[in-house]
């Protein structure tokens, strides 16, 4: 169909949700052409609100339920929306933490699909992204401070791995101390002598 995709999750999901759809319906009735699923989400795509957003789909990608009622545990569970496509999906259905369910509310998320790097704010060297298991940003790994060469093996990184290179603005507590701080008057004037 011509349709490119950054990663390999999101070629695989375009065809699950639009070629292998089209399959199905061609083997079980050839006499009505499937719907494109492919252009609906093209026209979701292009609608925006008044903030710029994206406007929500009102389903999950992954269990086709809403907000009343989320198909894989019967239950209703509210929709986390990408700020670019609009695509949804159920917190449970993301794999999300309590956490990271918090820390998405308070940022513009975006899916798997437009994810960019937090700091340089492209989604060039995808295969270089890594995404925060606590607010699912995502980061370059060339990017952090400091830069890291391979991803971690840990799912959740020291939160010194996470930190971004515009944003390392304070010195260890070890180097605040009254020499560096005071200039004029000599370092013996500002630490009281031990007595012995």
């Amino acid at each position: 169909c011509g349709k490119r995709y950054k990663n390999r999750p999101g070629l695989s999901y375009h065809y699950a949700h639009s070629h292998l759809a089209e399959e199905e319906g061609d083997d079980k009735d050839d006499s009505q052409p499937p719907t494109p699923v492919s252009q609906r989400s093209e026209e979701q795509k292009s609608k925006k609100g008044p903030d710029g957003l994206a406007l929500p789909n009102n389903y999950c990608d992954f269990c086709l339920g809403d907000s009343k009622i989320n198909k894989k545990t019967g239950q209703p569970e509210e929709l986390v929306s990408c700020s670019d496509c609009g695509r949804s999906g159920h917190p449970s259905c993301l794999q999300f933490t309590p956490v990271m369910m918090a820390a998405v509310k308070t940022y513009r998320w975006q899916c798997i699909e437009c994810k960019c790097c937090n700091i340089c704010g492209t989604s060039e060297n995808d295969d270089q992204l890594l995404f925060c298991d606590d607010c699912d940003r995502g980061y370059h790994m060339y990017c952090l401070t400091p830069p890291m060469s391979e991803p971690p093996e840990v799912l959740t990184p020291e939160p010194s791995v996470l930190t971004p290179k515009p944003l390392v603005l304070t010195p260890e507590p070890s180097v605040l101390t009254p020499k560096s701080l005071v200039l004029t008057p000599e370092p013996s004037v500002l630490t009281p002598k031990s007595q012995s």
